[in-house]
């Protein structure tokens, strides 16, 4: 899996992984399946009362396409629902790594730089803090829709509606391919490893 270095714009990301969509799906090289991340030692931070959260995200604690650990805490991207990391989506009949393309694409949107998550409501089902996290002034939430690697699932204002529609027109990411939504996939897979917020 070719890995995302510095910190990338939606057009950086949308074209390395168009570029890894074309190789996967050329003769000479084979769908790979992605690993799974073991997120067994990382602490969970009380829930009690909201905080904002800022700092770095290090690679090996971004778990999904929406998941992280940031400053300690579970963080789920508000208003998006990514693929799963082990999630496979289909191209020319050929399953490729979409999930774990998603998880790369959120860190090479935070890969140096300060994300700062504000909080909308702590989900104990999901065991996450549900937030909406930046870099200055970029969403994320946004950035993963734009991208084409994540499905709107709360939008009030129909902004990421808007951008879910222009990416899925342009058949960014996972809207070139075969797949199943996240939720429906969840479902079909019951004992498969989760983003924070399924476990």
């Amino acid at each position: 899996m070719t890995a995302l270095t510095g910190c990338q714009t939606i057009s950086d990301v949308s074209s390395q992984m168009g570029d890894l969509f074309s190789s996967l799906t050329s003769e000479d090289q084979p769908a790979t399946i992605p690993a799974s991340t073991d997120r067994k030692a990382t602490p969970v931070a009380s829930a009690i009362e909201p905080r904002m959260l800022s700092g770095t995200v290090r690679r090996e604690l971004v778990h999904s396409g929406d998941s992280f650990t940031l400053d300690g805490s579970e963080v789920s991207l508000f208003g998006i629902d990514a693929l799963e990391a082990l999630q496979t989506c289909e191209k020319e009949e050929q399953d490729l790594p979409c999930g774990e393309m998603a998880r790369n694409a959120l860190i090479g949107f935070t890969a140096g730089q300060t994300v700062t998550c504000i909080p909308v409501y702590y989900s104990s089902a999901e065991k996450a803090w549900i937030s909406q996290c930046t870099i200055g002034d970029f969403n994320l939430s946004s950035a993963m829709i734009q991208s084409g690697f994540a499905t709107i699932s709360k939008d009030p204002s129909l902004i990421l509606s808007d951008q879910q529609a222009l990416a899925r027109h342009q058949k960014r990411g996972m809207w070139g391919t075969r797949f199943e939504m996240p939720a429906s996939w969840r479902s079909m897979h019951p004992t498969a490893i989760f983003s924070p917020r399924q476990n």
